[in-house]
């Protein structure tokens, strides 16, 4: 049977030829799996060898350490290039004012880590396989986007992708208003 993509073929613990990490219809938590029982189920674990998949572990704890680097981008460009009185989200805006600079991006990494963390830990737990793709491309997004507003903070320019969402949310905007005026 021809292996599908991302997983690879696992040895069971003993010895024998293995199985691919993502046959089987049954699911059950990450790391809470039946040494016994010998069959793989859909989360891309082997039951026998407790081996998940590995390019599904290397990607999922990839686009988390993506999301935290990002956000350290983000940290320092906002601290060197936009400062307390230039940040355009309100919320950062008003935390930075009352409390200053140096405590607002304190609060903010303690809570932007806590959620991703929190966040992460519960897909992982729960460890459905599309749910753990899902997730890991959804968080690769936001590190792009991150990653986005760090390169603005620090150079002045939109990147070609901005520039696109722009001018589409400004013709859509152009769009509704001929439409309401019908």
């Amino acid at each position: 049977m021809p292996a599908r993509a991302g997983c690879s073929k696992v040895a069971p613990a003993d010895g024998s030829e293995g199985q691919l990490a993502s046959q089987g219809n049954t699911i059950s938590r990450l790391g809470v799996l039946d040494p016994g029982a010998g069959e793989v189920d859909a989360t891309c674990f082997h039951r026998e060898s407790g081996v998940a998949c590995r390019s599904m572990i290397w990607v999922f704890w990839s686009s988390f350490a993506a999301l935290l680097l990002t956000k350290v981008a983000d940290v320092v460009s906002t601290c060197r290039h936009v400062g307390g009185h230039g940040e355009c989200n309100p919320l950062a805006a008003t935390l930075f004012h009352r409390v200053g600079l140096a405590w607002g991006i304190a609060i903010v990494c303690v809570i932007y880590v806590g959620i991703a963390l929190g966040q992460y830990w519960c897909v992982w737990s729960i460890g459905w396989l599309p749910l753990l793709w899902a997730n890991s491309l959804i968080g690769f997004g936001i590190a792009w986007v991150q990653w986005d507003v760090a390169r603005f903070n620090a150079s002045g320019r939109h990147s070609w992708a901005t520039r696109t969402a722009m001018r589409a949310n400004l013709a859509l905007g152009r769009w509704l208003a001929r439409w309401r005026a019908r």
